[in-house]
């Protein structure tokens, strides 16, 4: 080993490799409480962004039907999991409570690393009751879809289902 700060003459090598290793030390027990404190403060964040729009169909027992496919990142240094996703639709001046159903591959419980991004491809499914007509179902659309996470959190997110683009939304969690 090395002399310390050139000082052979002025300090032992015993005291030289004592001083050495308590440095070692300190810096071990600083970066360890750095590390648990920004694991203590980390908070899930998971982001939603759509991949284009939501493809609306209209099915002959009074259901509209949307297809689309969502990136949700998790942003966070810590692993988390999706564990239910709910879905409600802008439908004639209310919010309507719907059924969210992953495609095959994309079920239901997401477990996702940290800093990760995972494609995932969602149909939503609503009563739009007997008077609903192609059209209206084909229309631009506003859908929000709430991901309850494994630690309890809920990520609220808004979409247009005729979305061209990949875009960034805000979430609260």
């Amino acid at each position: 080993m090395g002399p310390l700060f050139a000082a052979t003459e002025l300090v032992s090598p015993t005291v030289q490799q004592a001083f050495q290793a308590l440095c070692s030390v300190g810096s071990l027990l600083i970066t360890v409480y750095f590390w648990f404190v920004r694991m203590n403060r980390e908070k899930v964040s998971v982001g939603v962004f759509p991949i284009g729009g939501f493809e609306g169909a209209l099915h002959p027992d009074n259901l509209g039907v949307w297809s689309g496919r969502l990136y949700l990142a998790n942003r966070s240094i810590l692993p988390t999991a999706v564990v239910a996703v709910e879905a409600e639709l802008w439908w004639k001046g209310r919010w309507q409570t719907g059924n969210c159903v992953p495609e095959e591959g994309s079920e239901l419980p997401w477990n996702m690393p940290p800093t990760q991004v995972f494609v995932k491809t969602l149909r939503l499914v609503f009563d739009v009751g007997p008077d609903t007509v192609c059209d209206e179902v084909y229309a631009n659309q506003r859908v929000r879809l709430t991901f309850v996470t494994v630690e309890g959190s809920r990520i609220v997110t808004q979409l247009d289902t005729n979305a061209t683009a990949a875009t960034g939304l805000k979430l609260a969690a």
